[in-house]
């Protein structure tokens, strides 16, 4: 019942809508009211009982009331004002009157018509029965002689006026319901021929609607308001269906099962929606192969056209993993982030419009002298950044033009006031619409590799911006032809639609190598009339670029054949290079943190809560991971006491960070360590955690300790031999006094007489006599010769050394003079190289080069051009002095016995010699610290090279 009053209020509704209809009853209200008038008068020129005019009065008034209410186009009052008023006019009119002889009754069938065609249904079944209940008054009152003018018959005037007009009405209204019924009947014509195109164009649509639904990439579910499914498309049987290939009839509870419909309360999810609500919310649901996935689920009502329901329609996208990618890409920013921080480059991100700074490093602050907080917001040109402001104009200037500048060299000005020559590397980018710029800068005041390094972190920190990806859909005719071209497909592809529409799709995207493939699929969808299962796939592009997009295939079949092919894709690049670099980044970070030597955890910072810890870790402690994870340092035992604990926990929250921070732990044998630990704090999961690199050093501890021990009994040892030495340096010195005069008395006397004997005895002496007299005074020569050096290889050990700055080439040319005045007249080519300095004691250093420069000059002596040289190398950062000569040489196979005490290269009728100097020279070199060797070859020469450092060495047991 209620839906029948609905249709016929919309019938009513449109039927007073209708112009002609409208114009029907205009047409009648002004006929009724100028026939109601045009009686009136009639019936005054007669001069007839008034009473005869009442009802012709009454429809003056009711047929006035309802052209007012037609004008102000209240059309519903005017048709019922209309009706009524005429019936009114009509019973008044037979009261007064001649009652059911009257001929007026002719005009009420003629009333309840136009009610039946104006009022609604219950109007005029009012109407009909006020009119049997005014004609059973009627008949009363006439039968009981009520009626006024029973008796009185109307003139055939106004009985003849009164037919015209009921004739007249009765001719309009049957006028206008043909009319009326004939343009009924040709709408009526066209709707048909309307609702059959309408039935085979929905037919059509149905058929690609239901193609495109069993085709989106997502779990589509249509129910009634009983919570039973209508439709539900292939995604979501396969996911829902645990096995069940048909859910239409079933309800909700019954699909997703009882424990899951009560656990989540999906049926007051569900009457929100079917009480009109649009709810979305996301769910985690288990799919068929156990995983659990995560949903976004749109519940949407489906209206019943009376501000009702009739049912709803259920969307589940599977956003799982965009929310893993949107997890790894948050991960990647906090380290990219961390990478800014920590970053030893100089980072700044700036505003190129005025150059004011929207954040800077740490690095940052130390170049530039002020703190973070002081240059946030301040421009470059505030803080005086730029020496020279056109540096930054011309700078900002090729930012605008070409979007990016590498290593640009200015001066930076610092705080306080120095300038620094850098290198500026920035890129352009938009940051909430502003153009700004990354800014790195290298420092080459102080390290000139800087600008290589920034290039580097400059390359590996990059700007991520990614945006929900939307489907691309394009279609296509069975070869291949682009019919279609959406564009979520120009802005995935790069490629507008008009340049797309009528080219084959290979040929307009894809590379050669992926275009058979393409033909490939598209002929087996041809063939089998069916779709290809959604997945995810790359596409090389034509251009050369790479995308991964989720696709599926799949045909529209018309009459039996494949009309045109579809293809669905979603953007899924960003995703998959995120997973690649994810799992690349984990593999790299897992590998360093496991493979790692120095123990490190990963553990809350509040209470200590292990999250994990690396290989070495458990090596060093002892207990495994499995006793570590999940309990806090405090409850394993490895902080002697909680109170350490707390102290090391304040040090790190007033610094974020801690280096070298002395602890002492337990392992789990028990044994108390000593360790330093540095520690770095990070968020995980939202919580503050800390990341701590153990390093031990209880062992070093034990040596510094057992260091000290040995320095203490070194000294002591040292101080006992240092008196030792002192006794044995005077015993030397007695020895070295004994003699010197106690065997240079006899050795004088024997020369001395072998001269004489020489000298006076020399007659009596034959040639032999006087070769052995010669030989004993040689010997005796020789042995003071060798006293002589002896002592001074004894003074060069004991004398006290006074370190100054000695003039070597000053020495070498003394020397050589002294022996050039000594032996006469030689050819000799001197190079003595200028301003040859050393440090160390003048006399002893006089002696080596007297000793280096002697021995030079006498196994040069047989050579025609004697060539001696005295020079300087540098080697390794260290000054090497050497005395070279041309001489007779020796073979470098003795080399060994060149620098020791008697031993001689040569024999003495050769050369004459002791076999002391070159130890003299070796024993000088050493007191200062210094290295000498020899380089020779027989007939070639000999080089000998010293060291002598400008610092005293290290005196033994004081190194440490």
């Amino acid at each position: 019942m209620p839906d029948s009053d609905h249709s016929n209020r919309d019938f009513r509704a449109s039927l007073l809508q209708d112009a002609s209809t409208r114009r029907f009853l205009k047409w009648l209200v002004g006929l009724s009211l100028a026939s109601s008038l045009l009686y009136f008068g009639v019936l005054l020129a007669a001069r007839e009982n008034p009473l005869r005019g009442v009802g012709a009065l009454a429809a003056v008034f009711f047929c006035a009331a309802a052209l007012w209410q037609y004008r102000k186009r209240h059309y519903d009052a005017a048709a019922h004002l209309l009706v009524w008023g005429i019936w009114l006019s009509l019973t008044a009119q037979l009261m007064l009157t001649n009652g059911l002889q009257s001929r007026t009754l002719m005009a009420l069938p003629l009333v309840v018509i136009l009610a039946g065609w104006l009022l609604p249904p219950r109007g005029t079944v009012a109407l009909c029965l006020a009119s049997l209940a005014a004609g059973a008054v009627l008949a009363l009152g006439e039968m009981a002689g009520m009626l006024p003018l029973r008796q009185s018959p109307s003139p055939v005037p106004l009985v003849w006026l009164a037919y015209c007009i009921y004739i007249g009405l009765a001719g309009v209204a049957a006028l206008q319901i043909f009319q009326g019924f004939r343009q009924r009947y040709l709408a009526q014509q066209q709707l048909s021929e309307d609702l059959a195109a309408q039935v085979t164009q929905i037919a059509h649509r149905e058929a690609e609607l239901r193609l495109i639904m069993e085709s989106v990439p997502v779990l589509l579910f249509r129910g009634d308001r009983d919570k039973r499914c209508l439709y539900a498309n292939k995604r979501y049987v396969d996911f829902y269906g645990r096995g069940t290939t048909h859910l239409m009839g079933l309800s909700v509870k019954e699909i997703v099962g009882d424990e899951v419909y009560r656990a989540h309360d999906i049926d007051a999810t569900l009457n929100r929606a079917l009480a009109g609500e649009q709810v979305a919310y996301r769910a985690e649901r288990v799919s068929p192969q156990g995983e659990a996935r995560i949903l976004d689920v749109n519940l949407i009502p489906e209206p019943d056209g009376e501000g009702g329901t009739q049912g709803f329609v259920a969307l589940f996208r599977d956003v799982t993993e965009e929310l893993r990618a949107s997890e790894a890409l948050r991960r990647s920013e906090e380290r990219i982030a961390k990478v800014f921080r920590l970053s030893p480059l100089a980072i700044s991100f700036a505003r190129l419009e005025d150059g004011r700074y929207l954040d800077v490093n740490e690095a940052f602050a130390r170049l530039s002298g002020w703190r973070r907080e002081e240059v946030i917001g301040q421009s470059s040109l505030d803080l005086g950044h730029w020496a020279d402001p056109a540096d930054r104009e011309a700078w900002v200037h090729r930012m605008l033009t070409e979007g990016r500048v590498h290593n640009y060299e200015t001066g930076f000005r610092t705080r306080s006031g120095e300038i620094r020559r850098v290198l500026v590397s920035a890129e352009s980018m938009d940051m909430a619409g502003e153009r700004c710029a990354l800014v790195m800068i290298s420092d080459l005041t102080e390290r000139f590799l800087a600008e290589e390094r920034a290039r580097a972190a400059f390359a590996r920190f990059e700007a991520i911006f990614q945006h929900t990806p939307s489907v691309a859909i394009q279609g296509f005719t069975p070869e291949g032809r682009i019919l279609h071209w959406n564009q979520a497909s120009a802005d995935l592809y790069g490629i507008a639609a008009e340049q797309a529409l009528g080219r084959p799709l290979p040929e307009l995207l894809l590379a050669d190598a992926d275009a058979a493939g393409f033909y490939d699929s598209l002929r087996t969808i041809v063939r089998e009339r069916t779709a290809t299962p959604p997945g995810e796939w790359p596409v090389q592009l034509k251009d050369g670029r790479r995308l991964w997009v989720y696709s599926s295939l799949f045909p529209l079949i018309e009459h039996g054949e494949v009309a045109e092919v579809f293809c669905m894709d979603v953007d899924v690049t960003a995703r998959k290079e995120a997973e690649e670099a994810l799992r690349h980044s984990s593999e790299r970070f897992i590998k360093v943190f496991q493979a790692s030597p120095v123990p490190i955890s990963i553990s809350r910072l509040a209470d200590g809560y292990y999250l994990d810890v690396n290989d070495a870790f458990v090596e060093q402690f002892g207990w495994t991971r499995a006793e570590i994870l999940g309990r806090t340092s405090v409850e394993i035992g490895i902080w002697p006491n909680a109170e350490e604990r707390a102290r090391w926990v304040e040090a790190i929250r007033r610094t974020k960070r801690l280096r070298n921070y002395e602890a002492r732990f337990n392992t789990k044998s028990g044994v108390e360590h000593t360790a330093l630990v540095s520690v770095e704090e990070i968020t995980l999961a939202g919580e503050t955690c800390i990341v701590g690199m153990v390093h031990d050093i209880t062992q070093r501890l034990k040596a510094e300790q057992e260091i000290r021990r040995l320095n203490t009994d070194l000294e002591r040892r040292v101080l006992e031999r240092t008196a030792e030495l002192t006794a044995a340096n005077r015993e030397l010195e007695s020895f070295a006094y004994s003699i010197s005069h106690d065997l240079r008395a006899p050795l004088r006397s024997i020369d001395g007489f072998s001269h004489l004997l020489a000298e006076e005895y020399a007659a009596k002496l034959d040639d032999k006599g006087q070769g052995y007299l010669e030989r004993v005074r040689r010997a005796a020569q020789r042995m003071g010769k060798l006293i002589d050096d002896i002592l001074e290889l004894s003074r060069v050990t004991r004398q006290s050394m006074h370190r100054t700055s000695v003039d070597l080439t000053r020495l070498s040319r003394e020397v050589l003079d002294e022996l050039a005045q000594s032996e006469g007249e030689r050819k000799l080519q001197l190079e003595i190289a200028e301003d040859l300095r050393a440090t160390g004691d003048p006399q002893l250093l006089r002696v080596l080069v007297q000793n280096l420069l002697e021995n030079a000059w006498k196994y040069t002596s047989r050579k025609p051009l004697a060539r001696i040289v005295v020079g300087c190398e540098h080697a390794s950062d260290e000054k090497v002095y050497y005395v070279s000569d041309n001489g007779v040489g020796f073979d470098m196979i003795y080399a060994d016995r060149l620098f020791v005490p008697f031993q001689r290269l040569h024999k003495p009728e050769d050369f004459e010699g002791t076999g002391i100097g070159l130890a003299t020279v070796a024993r000088i070199v050493h007191r200062h610290g210094g290295k000498v060797w020899a380089e020779s070859a027989p007939g070639v020469g000999t080089t000998v090279r010293f060291t002598l450092p400008s610092a005293p060495p290290a005196v033994p047991g004081t190194a440490l």
